[in-house]
């Protein structure tokens, strides 16, 4: 077993039959396993449900040599010369197949990096493949989702939800068991409907919780850190620095459909009409911007003071 600490990394499936997806979409990815092959791919969902994890899985299962770059990071078209470049024109040194290179959170990318890659996509198709992963499909350029297999992960119908309660219930009870804390089922089952999709939370939530409870957890974890109602009363509150201080130790950048979905419904006349705007403006705008955080500290900076 891992010796990592964090529960989320020490957990983390590397094979495909291990991830916690929809029957649906983890049978397709498993036909490209067995073909040892794959196409370029774009995975969009929200935060934590395993678009990462799945890429590299898909890696690990082909045996293919792959490259990972954040393009939350490093998003500018230089990374296309200094290390996509290089990386696509040769072989692999391992095997006969396709290179892949994983670019995560490519909703970051810039618009010139995302132009710049659709010739490299089509010249090296030979030698590499690419896949993206996104929280945003609509800031991805079309010429790049037509060049891919869009896989969207956020289905969330009721039977597709019941059918990932149980599996990430199941999940759970396996972790808590070999970290030796107790609960009961019906607790997880109850705190999975509350938190999911969001897998990696719930998982980092557990672990927490049970460090502070001496191994044990009980019904109080339904209402325990409710990241929601926090970061809404701490606006509402007009406190800027502690609700920016809450979404950094969070990492919560892209905040705008969260106060869309929360925080809209508390306000009311003309206060509701400019914070829609603000939120609409801040979000179009948060596709081009040099820095994320800057970006979601002005718009927070920007509601509380029409609050």
């Amino acid at each position: 077993m891992s010796d990592e600490f964090i529960w989320a990394e020490k957990y983390r499936p590397d094979t495909i039959n291990d991830i916690l997806l929809p029957a649906v979409v983890k049978k397709s990815l498993l036909e490209y396993v067995s073909a040892d092959e794959i196409p370029h791919l774009l995975f969009i969902s929200g935060a934590g449900r395993g678009k990462t994890t799945t890429a590299k899985a898909l890696c690990n299962d082909i045996g293919a040599e792959y490259l990972y770059i954040n393009a939350s990071d490093t998003n500018g078209i230089e990374v296309l010369r200094t290390k996509i470049g290089g990386f696509a024109k040769t072989k692999s040194l391992y095997n006969n197949k396709p290179k892949i290179v994983i670019l995560d959170e490519f909703d970051f990318a810039t618009m010139n990096l995302q132009a710049a890659l659709r010739s490299p996509m089509e010249e090296f198709s030979k030698n590499v493949r690419f896949i993206m992963t996104a929280n945003d499909e609509y800031k991805i350029h079309d010429a790049i989702k037509s060049r891919c297999q869009l896989y969207n992960f956020n289905i969330d119908t009721p039977e597709i939800k019941k059918e990932m309660v149980i599996q990430v219930a199941k999940r759970m009870m396996e972790i808590l068991k070999k970290e030796n804390v107790q609960c009961s089922t019906d607790v997880i089952i109850e705190l999975i409907k509350k938190l999911y999709p969001d897998i990696r939370r719930l998982i980092n939530i557990l672990q927490k919780f049970s460090y502070e409870n001496n191994g044990v957890i009980d019904a109080s974890v339904l209402q325990y850190e409710s990241a929601g109602e926090e970061l809404i009363n701490l606006i509402i509150e007009k406190n800027w620095t502690e609700s920016r201080k809450y979404c950094l130790d969070r990492n919560i950048v892209d905040v705008y459909k969260f106060l869309y979905s929360h925080l809209l419904p508390k306000l009311s006349g003309t206060t509701f009409a400019s914070a829609l705007l603000i939120i609409a403006d801040y979000q179009f705008k948060a596709g081009t911007v040099t820095d994320p955080e800057i970006q979601m500290a002005a718009c927070l900076m920007e509601i509380i003071s029409i609050l």
